[in-house]
């Protein structure tokens, strides 16, 4: 196990246990000015100088005491500049098709709902603009019970780009925590139902997690019905992640509202699987077989090997393989088909269990 040497006695510990030593023996020989957890950081992560970099123009920034990590800008001016990167990042990469596929459009289309408004940072005046009721408690929350500094909020967030049905799409998410990375999607639940057209809405939706869960670039929370608990269970585990293991892999917390979301993604695989050739008798079935799994597909082989051993475990794992690669943070399981006591073929399901670090939650 790796070891980390304190900076003032020079004892090594694991990484889990650096802080809690520099609390209990060392906090009258902490600088003013620190603070043990960041101390701690410091020496984790080799930051000598006790300050971290801006991504934007590289000048020093401060400590965060809240998510316990250096801000990643250093002012409000390079925070603009950062979601100006991100924006031309976007075009040029992408391009533009249409004026409502053009971001900025979009922005100031949300900013002119009726629903819409500005909401002031109390504490330094900073302008944040939301684009309805459960934005704007998100800011609440975030300021006056966890006690956020502005400079780590970003509203709305980054505009990615999906693909949906062949096009391409933008999407401009909610809000961004800049020192954590970590993206959050405001929905409302099953108690708030709105008059979206639901089909549609709800597979962009699943398009959108696909697509940022396979860049792997960053954290991302669908926060349900303004439940704060999920928002405060996951900047818990991205703590704990940090301290015990030093890695920075993103999280993925998909918390569901309106429909069950298994069944959305069972039936967008199944749209899937109809389109691929597979050498084996499949039906699709599209039904849940308990709260906590979907089922897809049963596959029957179309030849039997001479000891009787069924041909189709290449198929199988191929279908498999295949709902996976659409959503990588569902689980995807199969179980034998038994009739008499003989196996007759193999069903395949999608359950709510994680794989990697995307929770499915209900």
């Amino acid at each position: 196990m790796k070891t980390f040497a304190c900076p003032y006695c020079k004892q090594s510990f694991p990484r889990n246990k650096l802080i809690d030593h520099i609390i209990k023996k060392h906090e009258d020989e902490i600088p003013e000015d620190l603070t043990p957890a960041q101390v701690g950081f410091d020496v984790l992560n080799n930051h000598p100088d006790h300050h971290g970099q801006c991504v934007v123009c590289h000048g020093p920034t401060k400590w965060c005491n809240k998510t316990q990590k250096y801000f990643r800008v250093c002012s409000d001016k390079c925070k603009k500049k950062l979601r100006e990167q991100y924006k031309k990042n976007m075009i040029r990469v992408y391009g533009k098709t249409h004026l409502l596929d053009d971001p900025e459009q979009q922005e100031k289309m949300l900013a002119h709902r009726r629903i819409s408004g500005t909401y002031v940072w109390k504490k330094d005046g900073t302008k944040f603009t939301y684009t309805g009721s459960y934005e704007k408690k998100l800011l609440e929350f975030l300021e006056d019970v966890m006690d956020f500094d502005s400079r780590d909020i970003m509203m709305p967030g980054p505009v990615l780009e999906y693909e949906y049905k062949g096009k391409k799409l933008h999407w401009i998410t909610d809000c961004m925590i800049l020192s954590l990375n970590l993206i959050i999607e405001i929905k409302d639940g099953g108690s708030h139902k709105n008059g979206r057209p639901m089909k549609s809405y709800r597979e962009k939706q699943i398009y959108k997690e696909k697509m940022i869960t396979n860049m792997g670039t960053y954290s991302y929370l669908r926060l349900t019905d303004n439940n704060f608990a999920q928002l405060l269970s996951i900047l818990a585990e991205m703590k704990l992640q940090l301290v015990d293991t030093g890695s920075k892999d993103p999280m993925y917390r998909i918390h569901e509202s309106e429909e069950n979301y298994l069944k959305s993604v069972g039936d967008i695989a199944i749209q899937e699987l109809n389109n691929t050739y597979l050498p084996v008798k499949m039906t699709t079935t599209g039904s849940m077989i308990d709260e906590s799994s979907y089922e897809i597909c049963t596959l029957k082989p179309i030849n039997v090997s001479q000891s009787g051993r069924l041909l189709f475990s290449k198929s199988l794992y191929e279908a498999m393989d295949i709902v996976h690669d659409m959503f990588p943070g569902i689980g995807v399981e199969c179980e034998y088909i038994d009739e008499n006591n003989i196996t007759e073929g193999m069903r395949i399901m999608v359950v709510d269990k994680t794989i990697g670090d995307i929770d499915v939650m209900g």
